[in-house]
């Protein structure tokens, strides 16, 4: 399903720009329901190359933030828990709808 990332404490601290990829990244996926391409993230980002993203992503999936999806399931980066909480809101709310 997922790859492994390097080892790293969970959550370790940001550097500003690292904490705008990942802003932007989250916020992605809350309009679209799905996280940016590389090429997305660095255009948002206002990197002249699709490579200037790449050590930024690298920092946060070493940081313990993301992580790198199997590409066969059509996306290269996930936020760690942001998926599994949505899941978990989506049950809450079904829940609500049953009465």
């Amino acid at each position: 399903m997922t790859t492994a990332t390097a080892e790293a404490s969970p959550h370790a601290p940001l550097t500003a720009k690292q904490r705008k990829v990942l802003t932007f990244l989250v916020g992605f996926w809350g309009r679209h329901q799905r996280f940016p391409t590389y090429r997305e993230t660095g255009d948002h980002m206002g990197f002249a190359s699709f490579s200037g993203v790449v050590p930024h992503l690298k920092a946060l999936a070493k940081k313990g933030h993301i992580r790198f999806a199997d590409r066969k399931m059509g996306t290269a980066i996930e936020v760690v828990g942001l998926t599994e909480y949505a899941a978990a809101a989506a049950r809450s709310f079904l829940q609500t709808l049953k009465g």
